[in-house]
């Protein structure tokens, strides 16, 4: 979907310009983003206020096979 597109995009252009952390927050009600970071191989945190904290390292994400159609 494009979840995954904007991902794999994000993950692609931090590889190319040597970022090494992505972060970023979700509610855990987003299922569908929480199951596509758990594919990358994010980690995650719970924060205070109940969101969770995920942060990837690009150099290490798990690529997902897309296709822009």
């Amino acid at each position: 979907g494009l979840g995954t597109l904007l991902l794999q995009y994000l993950v692609d252009h931090a590889q190319r310009n040597r970022i090494r952390l992505l972060r970023g927050y979700v509610l855990p009600v987003n299922q569908s983003m929480l199951r596509l970071l758990q594919r990358y191989g994010a980690s995650r945190q719970c924060e205070s206020d109940g969101t969770l904290c995920f942060e990837l390292n690009p150099s290490e994400a798990g690529y997902i096979n897309t296709a822009i159609v």
